[in-house]
């Protein structure tokens, strides 16, 4: 038997295998939690709590309408930027494919042939029904200095994939062109790109 230390146990209370008596007896700063030890459990703490209200952010942040988001037309001559209105209204802005100085010269009004192109808003007052068409707008063709009406939708199978219908009269007598996403949905895809040059 070793002097100054505890036997095993032999059945009696608070008995403590192994440690000096001193210790066995007496209780002090040796034995509470070390404070580098308390701090280390809180910042763990934190930090899981951190991370879950981060998680529950980005769960309650809507995701941005599909339709939105920069779109390469049908011919590959230009870029459209489709956004919602303040008033949740789809409309779309020319921000890529014509040179920075080519204007709008055969805009049937004289005012505005003196317009660049580039940037100038050129779908406009889209609703979206419950069938996720996007009815009621109109898409201004700046080759032909014409506006029509149209509807848009996703492709069905391809949402990478955006169908313009442009027509005169009813939908029925017009023409459905197929333009390619460029880039996908983001926060800010939804948002009026502002317009180049002041145009609207």
């Amino acid at each position: 038997m070793r002097v100054g230390t505890e036997r095993e146990s032999t059945g009696e209370d608070n008995v403590v295998v192994g440690r000096p008596l001193a210790e066995a007896t007496s209780f002090g700063a040796s034995d509470l939690p070390r404070q580098d030890v308390i701090a280390s459990r809180r910042m763990r703490h934190a930090a899981w709590t951190m991370l879950f209200a981060v998680v529950g952010v980005a769960n309650a942040t809507p995701r941005p309408e599909p339709v939105c988001g920069r779109w390469l037309t049908e011919d590959k001559r230009g870029v459209i930027h489709v956004y919602l209105e303040g008033d949740g209204k789809l409309a779309g802005r020319l921000v890529g494919g014509p040179a920075p100085n080519e204007n709008d010269v055969k805009n049937p009004d004289p005012a505005l042939r003196g317009r660049a192109l580039l940037g100038i808003k050129l779908m406009q007052g889209f609703v979206r029904n419950e069938d996720g068409v996007w009815r009621e707008g109109s898409i201004y063709d700046g080759e032909e200095g014409k506006t029509y009406k149209a509807t848009v939708r996703l492709g069905d199978r391809d949402p990478n994939r955006l169908l313009m219908r442009g027509y005169v009269g009813v939908p029925l007598f017009g023409r459905t062109a197929e333009w390619t996403r460029e880039a996908f949905p983001s926060s800010d895809a939804c948002i009026d790109p502002q317009p180049l040059r002041g145009n609207r």
